[in-house]
């Protein structure tokens, strides 16, 4: 589906005349470079210091750097070899996690956002999504036993609960969801040029081979076109 999107607004919304511009939205920017130039001094790069600097954070956007622990954030400790430093000790420093995979964070140390992990392997590859899942089945499991509303949860029982329960349902639908969403992603990130890529050689060969046959185009492939629409529903769990 992403790339469906990616295809429409690339070929199909950019070439459609806009009542409102007047003209195609392509021709309106092109017009626009050429009126204004291209602006390169405004551009910002999608590079890792851009998604270093949008990466998600802590609630005050800095963590206390703990002894031997490093810096908590959403119930997991990250550690990197410069929080030894005794003066890095104790103090409040900017946190960032890694949305799609919380066992990395950073923390900006000396002007450096230095990459941090957590001690436990369970949590590789888990989502910021499904930390929160896990937190909620955790901490739904102790209200049951406890009868209390109020509970801790620590690292450790959420990566014994993620390795104990792999393959229950609603974590393995949460799991699919976020491969979705990373492949969404990387369709965005490699633009028009992504959408060609997934074209195999022998696909490509064959369209060949029938554009040199001389094959006429079948003329209901144009209807068959939009035949099938996806329509997702996000649920909150």
């Amino acid at each position: 589906m992403a790339e469906r999107v990616q295809q429409w607004a690339d070929e199909e919304y950019e070439t459609i005349r806009h009542p409102a511009l007047g003209m195609t939205p392509r021709d309106a920017y092109q017009l626009s470079i050429e009126r204004d130039g291209q602006r390169s001094h405004k551009e910002i790069g999608y590079d890792e210091t851009f998604l270093k600097a949008t990466y998600p954070s802590t609630r005050k956007g800095t963590a206390k750097v703990v002894p031997g622990l490093g810096v908590r954030m959403n119930y997991l400790d990250y550690w990197c070899e410069a929080m030894r430093d005794a003066e890095v000790e104790g103090t409040q420093v900017k946190v960032r996690y890694d949305p799609f995979d919380v066992s990395v964070g950073y923390a900006y140390i000396d002007g450096i956002w230095r990459e941090c992990f957590t001690p436990c392997d369970e949590f590789a590859g888990c989502s910021e999504r499904e930390l929160h899942l896990l937190a909620s089945e955790v901490r739904q499991n102790h209200r049951l036993h406890s009868g209390r509303e109020q509970v801790e949860i620590t690292q450790k029982q959420l990566a014994d609960f993620r390795r104990e329960n792999a393959t229950k349902q609603e974590i393995l639908r949460q799991q699919r969801h976020d491969r979705e969403t990373r492949a969404a992603l990387k369709v965005l990130e490699g633009g028009a040029s992504s959408l060609k890529a997934t074209l195999s050689p022998s696909t490509a060969g064959s369209q060949e081979s029938r554009q040199s046959q001389g094959s006429k185009p079948d003329p209901t492939q144009a209807e068959k076109k939009y035949d099938k629409l996806l329509v997702f529903k996000r649920i909150h769990l």
